[in-house]
């Protein structure tokens, strides 16, 4: 059966080399800020703009390049990153923040080498609460000290406040913008909603944009377009 993984092997040259762009600006944006993006929360504005694809696709492209990487899925609502790479169901967040098992018992190894996932129990009843404890605070410091990149996948901002109670725990934080859905007013009402949260908005990915589209700046610090699904079509 495909899955993410067999997806992200088959994509064409441009839209991979997208994908390591997206990469190479984390690095770029760690520099200018001169601090280290040990963390990264990744999130859009309303459902289906592509996020946690971005988020698998970019925690591979950094794995392939020699990092240690652990991708959380924080959309206790919504939960993809496991269903994509069509893995069965692993211990989740919540499990090991009640004392369940220990923090080596919850990470799930995948096919790729160097990424792992922490996948998160779904209909959870109190997402909320669960972030705003110190308990959640000290699972993103350990993944930190433990891999060289945590990823940590988030609710849109239209729905939940949990994107931004997460960005405001990590270092930086990507917000993905579905070209031709959304419009710039919304886009803006979302920065400025993670960064009344104090996170740290490094840039947004644009995604489904046709190859031929020119690029377009909004807010950003740096920008970046990507294809996946208009060449899935």
């Amino acid at each position: 059966m495909d899955n993410i993984f067999t997806d992200y092997k088959n994509l064409s040259g441009s839209t991979l080399d997208a994908v390591k762009t997206v990469m190479t600006n984390m690095q770029f944006a760690a520099i200018s800020q001169d601090k280290e993006l040990r963390s990264l929360t990744v999130t859009s504005s309303i459902p289906n703009e592509g996020k946690s694809l971005i988020s698998t696709f970019l925690s591979i492209a950094l794995a392939e390049n020699g990092k240690k990487v652990l991708l959380i899925d924080c959309d206790w609502r919504h939960p993809q990153i496991r269903k994509s790479m069509t893995m069965k169901k692993g211990r989740g967040v919540v499990g090991y923040l009640s004392g369940a098992y220990s923090f080596a018992e919850a990470i799930t190894p995948t096919e790729v080498e160097g990424l792992y996932i922490l996948d998160c129990e779904s209909k959870i009843p109190n997402p909320i609460e669960i972030i705003n404890s110190e308990n959640f605070t000290k699972l993103l410091r350990l993944a930190e000290q433990s891999f060289d990149v945590v990823v940590v996948d988030t609710p849109p901002l239209s729905s939940f406040i949990d994107a931004a109670l997460v960005a405001a725990k990590t270092d930086g934080t990507i917000v993905v913008v579905r070209s031709g859905v959304i419009d710039k007013k919304t886009i803006m009402g979302t920065v400025a909603q993670l960064e009344k949260a104090n996170a740290n908005v490094i840039g947004a990915v644009m995604n489904c944009v046709e190859k031929t589209a020119a690029p377009y700046y909004y807010y950003y610090k740096y920008y970046n377009h990507y294809n996946y699904e208009q060449q899935k079509k």
